[in-house]
């Protein structure tokens, strides 16, 4: 089934080749989780396998449920101004991208949930919720702040969790390690030494978690990845969507530690 219907819209392929590039550009900033693990797909699953078995019937032939985790469909529409894509169409540099950005931004926000919080009520568990590790304190003192998180990796290993370590940042955590400078050097380099990983603006995260990147504790996964769809037009304008299936399985609960502030 074709589910994006792009042939149907009053767009030219080359302009479409430039909404798929500034959605590409924008959703590089706004996905965060995909920068802190493997990344799979698209693979055209219907769910994540588990590798485990609940058993139905005993007899003579048995019967056993595979236990798996769901996959979620994202879809969020936004209007095009029809003189921005014909603009578009003749080459136009200041178009109005504005709509697609925050869509862009919208899917991008409801993936990083899925990774970072979960879904109530199904058997998707998120990296920060499952993590069962005691929180670090964010110090007020952003000088400070690479000690906090030199104590969220000592607990890992101390669990026996290898690095290299992740540290997503959310939006105040981030503005203050960017903005701060400790004996001279910047703090952000000083974490980079500590986790051995990227620091990654994560803004569906209060306060920061640091996570393994050492493989085989997260699971994320595109059944149909991130793409952009026509639905309907009139004269002045033009309704798009962005849409994918995703999933994400959490492997090992213990591979991450949550940082909160303390007001």
């Amino acid at each position: 089934m074709n589910r994006l219907h792009r042939e149907l819209a009053p767009i030219s392929d080359s302009a479409w080749a430039a909404l798929d590039a500034e959605a590409a550009d924008n959703l590089r900033v706004f996905l965060a989780a995909r920068r802190l693990m493997d990344f799979h797909g698209p693979t055209g699953a219907t769910c994540l396998p588990t590798g485990r078995v609940e058993q139905v019937i005993n007899g003579d032939v048995s019967v056993a449920r595979l236990v798996t985790v769901e996959m979620f469909e994202f879809n969020t529409r936004f209007t095009m101004n029809r003189t921005e894509l014909e603009a578009l169409e003749r080459g136009a540099i200041d178009v109005d991208f504005d709509p697609l950005r925050e869509a862009a931004r919208g899917i991008a926000n409801a993936e990083d949930n899925l990774v970072f919080h979960g879904v109530e009520g199904t058997a998707t568990r998120g990296i920060r919720t499952a993590a069962p590790h005691e929180v670090v304190p964010i110090p007020p003192d952003y000088t400070e702040y690479p000690v906090a998180v030199a104590e969220a990796v000592s607990i890992l290993r101390e669990a026996g969790v290898g690095g290299p370590y992740g540290l997503a940042l959310g939006p105040r955590c981030y503005r203050g390690v960017m903005e701060s400078t400790d004996q001279g050097g910047l703090v952000v380099d000083h974490l980079r030494t500590i986790t051995g990983g990227p620091l990654v603006w994560a803004p569906t995260i209060d306060g920061a978690l640091l996570l393994s990147m050492q493989g085989g504790d997260h699971h994320l996964e595109a059944s149909f990845d991130v793409a952009l769809g026509y639905r309907n037009h009139d004269a002045d304008a033009v309704e798009l969507f962005l849409t994918e299936t995703v999933g994400f399985r959490l492997d090992g609960d213990d591979a991450a530690v949550a940082l909160a502030h303390g007001d």
